[in-house]
């Protein structure tokens, strides 16, 4: 290794995120429930609606019920923040965690999503090439050596052949020929920069070995297979192809958007001392009796403790005009994300220098979105609100049995006053189909494990109408 390890910053992509944030409103004009001093507005509850649980509006008044549901959300959590439930750690925590999220996502936003512009052309043309389908045969490598001797053999005995050694090799786990085989896919099923090495390989010719997804790919284009496009495709198709094509430039827009800020500060880790910090990792996750401490944990009650505090002052990463010290990192970075099986020590350092990268880009741009005064945006605080009140409400619902719920939630009515505008609820067109009566879809956004809005609780239905 290198004294000093390159972060590789370039492939190092935003997370896209599905969906859009809560659209921006006149909230004065558009109230549909007032809660004390909180509000539902008509896009809340109808974003809230559309992707909650079926069943909490499957009978009666299904937007009354709807309605209903959100309401005692936000009681219980005005009560909550009374109460200064906002203020625990794991609330704070969630927070500071989602604000982060929340502050690269709206500076995607504003800095990219607004210049990305689609033409009929390029949608007609996508229509047209997804009508062209590609059978693939490949195999990967864990690093570019492998994938060259592995492609060298591949020519010298061809694809096939070199397929069939392996299988018989490997004849005690059943391996066969089509599981190394795409079957016939588009453009719309493959990867648009893996789309873009291929697209031009001729039948049977054996690319070179391609990095993506941390492996190294080597294909064969076995079969191009054609079909022709319906005048009215270009019609019924414009919409949805439009979005792919937006995700798709907004995809490479972010990664040359990153690229820019990141490539000048010079991000670097220090050798030495990520060595030695990967040393103690990887004791902790071999550790059977650390397997519920946190990192920190484990360092202040391991003899790892000392090792550590040697380069506790050192720095770990250094950039243009700063540097992060091994203690400054330890007390911010998510250990917990390195708690997989790795086949050796050299894979979990890979990968924990991948998520190092990704922490120190993650980090740089929320500080830019910071300076951009991102967080002063309207309808990020919203977003932001509207979870920490989810958040509370969890918190408040569970000091609570279902037979004292009902209760609380009468007395609170008094405290903080409901009013509901009927006019706004009745003007809300929402989905009313006999399907949406019965079928749950939740909408989140890609890269996380968050749904795009927080939704009603799917237990409200048992007792607490």
């Amino acid at each position: 290794m290198n004294n000093k390890i390159y972060f590789l910053f370039l492939s190092c992509l935003i997370f896209l995120k599905c969906g859009s944030p809560l659209a921006e409103t006149n909230i004065g004009n558009n109230i549909v429930a007032k809660i004390g001093p909180a509000v539902i507005t008509s896009e809340e509850f109808l974003a809230n609606y559309e992707f909650g649980f079926a069943h909490l509006k499957s009978v009666g008044n299904p937007k009354r019920n709807y309605l209903t549901a959100m309401i005692n959300e936000k009681l219980l959590s005005l009560d909550g923040y009374e109460k200064n439930i906002h203020k625990q750690k794991s609330i704070q925590n969630k927070k500071a965690n989602l604000t982060q999220d929340l502050l690269i996502e709206y500076l995607i936003q504003e800095e990219i999503n607004n210049s990305i512009l689609i033409s009929e052309n390029e949608i007609k043309d996508a229509i047209n090439k997804s009508k062209v389908d590609f059978n693939l045969r490949y195999w990967n490598e864990q690093n570019l050596e492998m994938a060259n001797r592995a492609h060298k053999n591949i020519n010298e005995v061809g694809f096939k052949l070199f397929l069939e050694n392996i299988i018989s090799y490997n004849s005690n786990i059943n391996l066969t020929s089509d599981q190394f085989e795409t079957g016939y896919m588009s453009w719309l099923n493959l990867p648009p920069e893996l789309m873009e090495k291929i697209r031009d390989l001729p039948i049977n010719k054996v690319s070179l070995p391609i990095l993506f997804g941390e492996k190294y790919w080597i294909f064969q284009v076995l079969d191009i297979r054609r079909a022709g496009v319906l005048e009215s495709e270009y019609h019924s198709k414009s919409a949805s192809f439009k979005k792919i094509l937006f995700q798709n430039k907004l995809s490479a827009a972010t990664t040359e958007y990153v690229s820019s800020l990141m490539t000048p500060k010079d991000v670097r880790t220090k050798s030495e001392t990520f060595n030695i910090l990967s040393e103690v990792v990887w004791a902790w996750l071999n550790d059977n009796s650390a397997k519920s401490k946190l990192f920190v944990e484990y360092l202040r009650e391991s003899q790892s403790n000392s090792i550590v505090e040697n380069e506790f002052n050192k720095p770990l990463i250094t950039y243009i005009n700063g540097e992060i010290t091994v203690k400054e990192f330890v007390n911010s970075f998510d250990f917990s994300i390195l708690r997989n099986d790795y086949r050796n020590k050299n894979a979990m350092k890979e990968k924990f220098n991948l998520e190092i990268a990704w922490f120190i880009r993650d980090d740089f741009l929320a500080k830019t979105a910071l300076e951009k005064r991102i967080d002063q945006i309207p309808m990020f605080k919203r977003e932001l609100e509207l979870w920490v009140d989810k958040w509370i409400y969890e918190e408040m619902k569970n000091l609570y049995n279902p037979e004292e719920l009902p209760l609380k939630l009468e007395k609170l009515t008094h405290h903080f006053p409901v009013t509901i505008n009927k006019k706004v609820l009745e003007s809300i067109e929402v989905t009313d189909s006999k399907k949406s009566k019965w079928l749950t879809v939740h909408n989140y956004k890609m890269g996380t494990n968050r749904m795009t809005i927080p939704i009603a609780d799917g237990s409200w239905d048992i007792a607490y109408k």
